[in-house]
């Protein structure tokens, strides 16, 4: 799956990424930076806007990271 990124917003799926553990996404390299400093297992609390509205999503990491790290600009 790929990020995408729009000008300050990140989509993941659709998602718009705001933060992940409260650590502001506001450029592709502090997403990047954010997604190599997690680890399986890892408790993640993702903000983000999903079908325009603000959502808090917490999950325990997997196995198989469900993105890469293939960022790109439009």
């Amino acid at each position: 799956m790929e990020v995408i990124i729009d000008g300050h917003a990140y989509f993941l799926g659709g998602d718009i990424i705001t933060n992940i553990n409260e650590k502001p996404v506001t450029t592709p390299q502090q997403l990047d930076a954010i997604l190599r400093t997690l680890k399986v297992g890892d408790q993640v609390t993702m903000s983000l806007v999903r079908n325009g509205k603000r959502q808090t999503v917490r999950y325990k990491l997997p196995e198989q990271l469900p993105w890469n790290h293939n960022l790109r600009h439009p």
